[in-house]
């Protein structure tokens, strides 16, 4: 599409149809009936398709359908979204306690060393965790 006919500072990205999260969902669209087709026929369940086609050209009921899988897969980005926030928590704590324990031996290890040096050990044993 040309961007000649359109006012200044708009591209075509802009136009409805055309942004990329149109198309991301497009795809999602797409990628879902090609998904279901294949676990029908691989489950041998040909009325499940026959029954999801029924519904996606109804007038009634096609709308209520596509905000119904809209609302399960925001539901299955925000679990996923959660899960890796847990994970994440997760392995910063035991990253935390691993730093905490080597820096524990290094300290009983040197029961004479300054603040400056105790807090350089502590750095150094951090930048070499994250390294692993």
């Amino acid at each position: 599409m040309s961007t000649w006919n359109m006012p200044p500072g708009v591209n075509t990205n802009m136009i409805p149809g055309n942004r990329p999260e149109d198309m991301e969902e497009e795809a999602f669209w797409i990628k879902l009936d090609e998904d279901f087709d294949k676990w029908c026929k691989a489950q041998k369940k040909p009325k499940f398709a026959e029954a999801i086609q029924y519904i996606a050209n109804s007038d009634d009921l096609a709308e209520a359908f596509q905000y119904y899988v809209e609302m399960a897969r925001d539901m299955g980005y925000d679990k996923g979204s959660k899960d890796a926030y847990y994970e994440e928590q997760m392995a910063q704590s035991a990253f935390d306690e691993e730093v905490d324990r080597r820096w524990s031996i290094w300290l009983e290890q040197h029961p004479r060393a300054s603040a400056r040096m105790g807090m350089n050990a502590y750095r150094a044993i951090r930048t070499e965790l994250n390294s692993d």
